[in-house]
């Protein structure tokens, strides 16, 4: 029984890290598929991360990990800074810190080769904006709807995307829901739907929500820029850049009827 155990153990970490890792060395560049994604702060721009999947392009995908001289670096306003490995469950992956100053400009990753070539990485980098609408710590009824008003970008270019979370605090349940929107700085979503999201959450346990209770809700409000890097690497990689905005300990009371 103890050697079954060990067995399926192993069994799920090569699950979880697509059946091992390939040396970087090992793997031409148009064969690696790259997830590359950046998220800058939302307020004192202090905290702007970047984050680097790489992954081998064939049935098994298996995680590149940079071996010898091979190396990931990211620019932004004439300041570079060098990506850190890591190491988890899923496998390698790069990410390091990078300076910001909330102005426009070009974000860079470029990867470093051993023969000495590099391959950049570049997206325009987002434009940051305020949320004048909702306010945290409102309190709305099921059958309202929620104004959602934030800055406009100057260039209507970019994406934006809400996430909404909805949950009871009595159950321990909770729904959730990423609408696509057009950055226009306007948007109005009726509360109803989600309420009705959260009940067939709730009876897919076994558990029924109480009439009239107050469940918590949170947004996430995110503008991004994403480039397709096919062509220098695998078909579907990517570089993305997004500037995220919370708004949290928001309610929404339950209808009685």
């Amino acid at each position: 029984m103890k050697f079954f155990g060990v067995l399926f153990s192993v069994f799920i970490a090569l699950f979880l890290t697509g059946c091992g890792t390939q040396e970087s060395d090992k793997v031409k560049t148009k064969d690696i598929y790259v997830q590359a994604n950046a998220t800058v702060g939302s307020d004192t721009f202090k905290y702007n991360n970047i984050s680097v999947r790489m992954y081998e392009k064939d049935g098994l995908k298996r995680s590149v990990e940079l071996v010898g001289d091979e190396y990931l670096t990211v620019s932004y306003n004439n300041q570079i800074v060098k990506l850190k490995g890591r190491t988890g469950y899923s496998g390698p992956w790069y990410e390091t810190l990078f300076p910001y100053d909330g102005k426009t400009g070009v974000l860079t990753v470029t990867f470093h080769r051993n023969d000495g070539t590099t391959i950049p990485m570049s997206v325009e980098m987002v434009e940051p904006f305020n949320v004048t609408s909702p306010s945290a710590l409102t309190e709305y009824e099921e059958y309202e709807t929620i104004p959602l008003r934030w800055e406009v970008p100057t260039s209507l270019s970019q994406h934006f995307n809400v996430q909404v979370k909805l949950g009871s605090p009595s159950l321990n349940v909770s729904s959730n829901e990423i609408m696509a929107l057009t950055d226009n700085g306007y948007h109005e979503f009726v509360l109803s739907k989600l309420a009705d999201n959260l009940r067939k959450d709730a009876e897919k346990k076994g558990l029924k929500l109480d009439m009239a209770e107050s469940c918590w809700m949170n947004l996430k409000l995110s503008r991004y820029n994403e480039k397709s890097l096919s062509g220098g690497f695998s078909n579907s990689s990517y570089i993305r850049v997004s500037f995220d905005k919370e708004i949290t300990d928001l309610k929404m009371m339950l209808s009685s009827n």
